[in-house]
C-alpha cells in the first residue's frame, strides 16, 4: 500500500509540474514579485548616497563620505561636465532585469511539495562594467567605489578650473592633501537585496 501511495504521489507531482494552469499561476505571481523587486532596486540605487552624490554633478556635496576633505565623487573620478553616468547604469538595470520567457521548471521537491521556478535575468559584472567605464583610466567606477580608488592625495577641488573635465577637480603633479579614499558598499549590496527576494 505504501508503494502504491508513493507511485500515485509521484505521478501527481509530475502532472502538477507540467500543468499549464499551474505554470500560468507561477508566471503571474513571479512577474509581480520581479516587478515589485525591480522597482525597489531602482529606488535603492537612486537613493543611495553614492548615486545622489554623482547625480549632483561637479558641485555636489560629499554625501557618501568616500572623499575626505573638499570635493566630490563626480569631479574626483573626472566625469565630463554635463555627463550623466548614473543614468547609464539606471537604464541598464531597467532594461536588463526581467522575467525569462522560459517555462517554469522544478527547482526543488520534498515528500509533499514541488517548487517551480523561473529564471530572472540580471545584468552580469561585464555588462555593469561596460555601462560604468572610468572616464580617464581602465576599469569601472561602479566597482571601484567598492574596491577603492587611488590618487586622492593629488586631487585638487576648486570652482571653475579650466583644465578640468568636470570643471571643479584636477589631479596635481605632487601630493597636496592627506587622507585615503573610503571604500563604500554599493551595487553589490543593492543586487544582493534584490536577489534575496527570490530565495525566501
Amino acid at each position: 500500500m505504501g508503494r502504491f501511495t508513493k507511485i500515485l504521489r509521484d505521478k501527481g507531482i509530475k502532472k502538477l509540474s507540467s500543468d499549464e494552469k499551474v505554470h500560468n499561476r507561477v508566471r503571474d505571481r513571479s512577474k509581480k514579485i520581479v516587478e515589485d523587486s525591480k522597482r525597489k532596486l531602482l529606488r535603492d540605487f537612486m537613493s543611495h548616497p553614492v548615486t545622489k552624490e554623482i547625480k549632483g554633478g561637479p558641485d555636489a556635496s560629499s554625501l557618501s563620505g568616500a572623499i575626505s576633505g573638499p570635493g566630490n565623487l563626480y569631479s574626483f573620478i573626472g566625469f565630463q561636465n554635463g555627463a550623466d553616468p548614473v543614468g547609464e547604469v539606471y537604464n541598464l538595470l531597467d532594461s536588463l532585469i526581467y522575467l525569462s520567457a522560459q517555462k517554469p521548471k522544478v527547482v526543488r521537491k520534498t515528500k509533499t511539495r514541488v517548487y517551480l521556478g523561473i529564471k530572472v535575468n540580471v545584468p552580469n559584472d561585464q555588462q555593469l562594467a561596460m555601462a560604468s567605464k572610468m572616464p580617464w583610466e581602465p576599469g569601472s567606477w561602479l566597482f571601484k567605489i567598492e574596491r577603492g580608488m587611488s590618487g586622492l592625495g593629488y586631487y585638487i577641488y576648486e570652482k571653475y578650473i579650466r583644465a578640468s573635465r568636470s570643471g571643479t577637480g584636477i589631479q596635481a603633479d605632487g601630493k597636496v592633501r592627506t587622507g585615503l579614499f573610503k571604500r563604500t558598499t554599493y551595487m553589490s549590496a543593492i543586487l544582493k537585496t534584490f536577489r534575496g527576494n527570490f530565495t525566501k
